[in-house]
């Protein structure tokens, strides 16, 4: 564990430990590639570190397009748990804010959320969609998770949030 007193030295704390998980990540992955047989399936070492990047900074960075060129190891299996997970995250925070008297909508929950719509569209989750209903459910749910997020206080958003919340539109669109 790395600890720091002050804001600059946990701000270089921080990206030290992330760039640390990126490179075991990507070590993992290279080793998936040039290792027949190397679990990459959901519970294995490589998909936990995955997951552990996704708990980590899916509020700190674009973990979905960090994540993107790994996924590329997982079977539909594998893809369809990792989208459940995050399903499983938005649906306790949702669950714990059920009697929150907020009037703001909670900016964790929208991070989750904008996190979830972009490993949809990575995975091809949205082109099965045939049913024009569901795709308008779908298109609906992506633009109300833009708009609360436009009712945030802009103080509390970040450059990475703020360009999520516009990617998200994109996905909404296509």
């Amino acid at each position: 564990n790395i600890s720091a007193d002050n804001p600059k030295t946990k701000a270089v704390a921080n990206a030290f430990k992330m760039t640390m998980l990126q490179s075991e990540i990507e070590f993992k992955f290279c080793l998936a590639m040039n290792c027949q047989g190397f679990p990459t399936q959901e519970g294995s070492l490589y998909y936990n570190t995955i997951l552990n990047y996704l708990d980590m900074y899916f509020d700190k960075a674009d973990v979905i397009k960090h994540l993107t060129p790994y996924f590329k190891l997982f079977s539909s299996e594998d893809a369809f748990a990792l989208r459940d997970y995050v399903r499983n995250k938005m649906a306790s925070i949702e669950k714990n804010n059920m009697g929150s008297r907020a009037t703001l909508p909670d900016l964790k929950l929208l991070r989750w959320r904008a996190c979830f719509f972009k490993m949809c569209k990575v995975f091809n989750f949205y082109s099965g969609i045939s049913d024009k209903k569901q795709r308008l459910g779908v298109v609906s749910e992506i633009f109300e998770t833009y708009l609360k997020s436009q009712l945030l206080n802009p103080a509390d958003i970040t450059p990475i949030d703020k360009q999520n919340f516009e990617d998200i539109i994109v996905i909404a669109y296509l």
